[in-house]
C-alpha cells in the first residue's frame, strides 16, 4: 500500500508463466478452471462472450507458458 491517492485500485498483475497449474484464479479465488477464468475474462475485458474456439485457441497459448519440469510433478 502506498497511500498515493493515484494507486487506489490499482493491482499488481501476476506473471502467466506456468498459469495453468496456479489455480484458483482471481484475486479471491472464484474460479477453479483456467477455461472458466478465460471465458469470465474475456467478458469483463473485451466486452465478449469468447467462442469455445477462442477460448481452446487461448488455452493452447496459456499452456505453452507452462514449465514442463513443474507441470510433471504436478501430474
Amino acid at each position: 500500500m502506498t497511500n498515493d491517492e493515484d494507486d487506489k485500485f490499482k493491482f499488481k498483475v501476476p506473471t502467466l508463466r506456468n498459469i495453468a497449474l496456479t489455480w484458483p484464479y482471481f484475486h479471491d479465488g472464484r474460479m477453479t478452471r483456467l477455461n472458466e477464468a478465460v471465458k469470465k475474462m474475456g467478458h469483463l475485458q473485451l466486452g465478449k462472450d469468447l467462442t469455445a474456439e477462442e477460448v481452446d485457441l487461448l488455452l493452447t497459448f496459456l499452456n505453452t507458458l507452462t514449465d514442463k519440469t513443474r507441470q510433471a510433478k504436478a501430474e
